[in-house]
Order: C-alpha cells, then structure tokens, then sequence
C-alpha cells in the first residue's frame, strides 16, 4: 500500500496570476492546498499532456494511459529543456512501487568512408522507452525534476494498443517554492577559460590533466591533455563530465599517432532484471562519456576534449588507473553539475512561447536564425521560418528533429549553402515493421511521430532548414539538429 503524504505548500499569488492570463504558455502542474491534487499520484494520474508542460523544482507528476495489453510496442518520447532537468520512469497497473523502465537517451553506431566508427544520438537526444505487456490496464510515466532549474517538457506515448484514460485533463495550479533549508553557501568557483591557441591547443602543447576543478571549451574548440601511462597493460579509465548536456566529447591518441583516434568516450549502459521478471536498462556513470582500455607500449598518452553544439562546454575531466600518472580521479568528479549547494531556489513560471516576427530575423536565408537552443516557438498561420547552422562537410551523420503542436501544423525543407530554391530534403514521419508474436506484421512510429531528416554532405558551409506552418492554426514547435560536425553559423 502506497503511503500518502500530506504536504501543506504555499502558493505564490503574483505566479498565480501570471498563469492565470494563460493562453499559450505551457502549463504547470503542482501540489497546491487542496487534497488530492490531480497528478500528485497513481490515482489522481492526469492524461499524458498534448502540449508543453513545466515541471517545477523538485516536483514528480504521474501521468496515465490506457493500454490494450496486446504486446504491441509502446514507445514514450521525453525532450526537456533546459537539457538534463527532467526524467521519467514506467510503471505498471499492479505495481506503482517498483518501476518497469526509465527513459534514457538512444544511440547506434555507422562506419563512415575512411573506417572510424561514429555513434549518432537518436530521437534528437530526447529520454526514449519502448516495450509492450500481455496485460491490459492504465500505466503510468511518472516524471521528476532533476537539477537546478525547473523543467519545460514534451512528453508523448504512442503505439497503437495506447489511449487516453477517461477523464478531462486537469486544470493547471501554481507550483509552490519547495521546503528548503537555506543555508550559507560557498560560491561557485566559475570554470577556467582555455585558450583557442595557446597551451592545449596542439598535441605538442598538450596541457597536464585537470587535477580538480571545472574548464569552459567554446563554441568549435579542442583541448589536449596528455598523461604518462607505465604500459603495463593495466586498466585505464577516462570519465568526461559536460553541461550542458552533450557539449564535449573525447576521443583518445596513443603517442605515436595523433592523427587516428584508438577511442571515443561513449555513454555506458547494462541490463538487469527487476523482481518482476522485466529487463531494465541501467545508465552507468550518471550518464557521462566514458572509455577504458589499455595499452603495452609506455609513453605520454593524449585526451582531446571537442566542445560539441551550438553553446560553450563546462567539463570536469577525470582519470583512473594505477597506471596513471597525474590527473583528477574519476571518484573526485562532482555527483551533480554545477557543483555546490543551490541558495536561493524559487519556482520557475512557465516560458513564454517566443512568437517570431513576420518581417524579421528568420523570414529569409539571409536574416537565418541561429539554431534554437531551448524552448517552444510559435509559427504564425502561413509563416516561414529560416534557420541555419554551420556543418563540417566531413561526411558525419546529421539528424534533424521537429515536434510541433497541433499535429501536421508544421513541415520543414533542407537547402544546401549553394541552392536556396530547390531543397535536399524534407523531415517526415519514419517508421519501422515488426513482426508480433501471433506472426501479424505492425507498423511502428518512431521518434515519437516527430517529422525527421537524417543525411550527410561532403562540403562544409552554412546549411538552412526552412519551417512552414501549415493549417488553419498557428503552430508551436520546437527543432533539434544535432550531429558531430554540426555547429551554429557565425554572427553575421
């Protein structure tokens, strides 16, 4: 039996007013003085949201939906921005304790022209789960908080066996500021800045590894670090720690060739089995980027750190392995970023969707928008948008991402940096067959029905993805376009 707890919050009247002005911000669900509050558990389970929602700090919403229990897949779809502030788990009709599965960020591995392995983050980076039961009933996603900042949300759960739970969706209450013993807090020391040419900029003036501390990469830089390994054949592990999330990886150089990479960090994961019989795939290392290995040859080994993404990297770099000389062990890295107590937490009102401007930035390829980083965007009826990011023309996968609400209320069109009338490409919706455990073939949806584009090109230069509305309603949207060789253009 589930114990409930009673919690007495204060609402803010100048938030309550705020939202109360309502219309196209997302909504806010929290615990408020009234008992029981929609969303606050299993049984007060609001329906899965068709729009935006913030999550504030410190809050858990249970969401629910109807499942057929046909064993048709099931695929739950989380983007939360800022990157990293939200989580969810899976929980079934017979037990709300013990969750079924949590979202996580997917990714697969190509082989690209010149042989080296490249691993592509799918679904635009978003939290993904897919499975299917044998059992019919309502099931819940359950989705928290995590970090600093409250959270804006897109949550969406498809499949065909899935359908809303009876019900209207709950009207949206304030959220309060959650209890928190403030206490004197020690300022973040702000991370060190590396130079773009100087010590750490070439292998030959590779730095020393960090031995505490956080370092800021900007937009396009690499940083060396080198390291003296005794080639004993011991273990030697690498751990990179970024905010935001994914703005740095690594990649490792042996002293005689730091040209070709002989790793790459990556995301670890493993397998368990809950009580309950069902697999579960666990994130190891709190999600950072991670390589071990390890070498019989003696001699300085190399760490090139790249900032990744169209915002400046803070990293923490850490190092294993008896081995190794120098460095920050991985156990030293700090357990959440940024590191240090948080002082003055307040509730964090919804955003604004930001309305772009017929006659402004954005209305033509020549006034391209940057990337958008976070946050939803409001398409007017008829409008086009422009946006543009820079590309290295190296071959690496680009995938680009649009989510838009109402569904069909929006499209888009690739254009190379030399052809602004004909596109390359258009993002639509991508599916995969399956086949079920009676034999019957089923389509599945992927990437949550987000409309997708996934190539690559040879020339560098500035490339331009180009939003319509389409429809009688305006259009909110938000777009990811994300890839290793991807990076916003330069201020014009």
């Amino acid at each position: 039996m589930l114990r409930r707890v009673a919690v007495t919050l204060l609402v803010l009247a100048s938030i309550a007013g705020f939202l109360a002005v309502g219309g196209g911000a997302p909504a806010v669900y929290a615990s408020a003085l009234s008992a029981p509050t929609p969303g606050s558990s299993a049984e007060t389970a609001l329906p899965v949201p068709s729009s935006p929602t913030t999550v504030a700090l410190g809050q858990r919403i249970w969401y629910g939906f109807q499942y057929a229990g046909d064993d048709s897949p099931i695929l739950i779809d989380m983007s939360a921005a800022p990157g990293g502030s939200a989580n969810f788990a899976v929980y079934t009709p017979g037990d709300t304790a013990t969750p079924v599965g949590r979202g996580s960020p997917q990714t697969m591995t190509r082989r690209q022209a010149d042989g080296t392995i490249e691993e592509t983050l799918l679904y635009g980076g978003d939290l993904i789960w897919s499975g299917s039961f044998r059992s019919p009933g309502v099931y819940y996603v359950v989705v928290e908080q995590h970090g600093p900042t409250g959270a804006t949300i897109n949550l969406k759960v498809t499949g065909s066996g899935v359908s809303a739970i009876p019900g209207a969706a709950a009207q949206p209450v304030v959220a309060a500021a959650p209890t928190v013993a403030v206490a004197a807090c020690t300022p973040i020391a702000p991370p060190k800045t590396l130079s773009a040419d100087g010590p750490g900029s070439t292998p030959g003036q590779a730095l020393p590894l960090p031995t505490e501390g956080a370092y800021l990469l900007s937009v396009g830089q690499r940083a060396w670090y080198a390291f003296q390994y005794t080639g004993d054949g011991s273990q030697i592990l690498i751990d990179l720690r970024a905010t935001p999330d994914k703005s740095a990886s690594f990649a490792v150089y042996t002293p005689d060739n730091t040209r070709t990479p002989v790793g790459r960090g990556s995301q670890q994961t493993t397998t368990r089995r809950l009580p309950n019989g069902a697999s579960e795939e666990v994130t190891l290392y709190g999600g950072d980027l991670v390589w071990s290995g390890s070498f019989r040859s003696p001699g300085a080994y190399y760490v090139a750190v790249d900032q990744r993404g169209v915002n400046p990297s803070t990293f923490w770099l850490g190092i294993s392995g008896r081995g190794v000389s120098g460095g920050q062990t991985v156990k030293s890295l700090p357990s959440s970023f940024p590191p240090g107590p948080i002082c003055a937490p307040l509730p964090t009102p919804a955003p604004a969707s930001e309305t772009l401007s017929a006659g402004g930035p954005g209305t033509t390829p020549g006034r391209a928008l940057p990337l958008p980083t976070d946050g939803v965007y409001v398409l007017p009826v008829g409008q086009r948008a422009w946006y543009g990011f820079q590309y290295a023309g190296d071959g690496s996968q680009i995938l680009i991402d649009l989510h838009a609400t109402p569904d069909n209320s929006a499209s888009f069109a690739l254009y190379t940096p030399d052809n602004l009338e004909t596109p390359v490409g258009r993002g639509s919706r991508q599916t995969t067959t399956r086949r079920r455990a009676d034999g019957a073939l089923e389509e599945v949806t992927l990437y949550g029905g987000d409309l997708i584009w996934s190539g690559s090109f040879l020339s560098p230069g500035t490339y331009y993805v180009a939003v319509d509305q389409t429809g009688p309603d305006p259009s909110t949207i938000t777009m990811k376009v994300t890839g290793t060789g991807v990076a916003t253009p330069p201020t014009n």
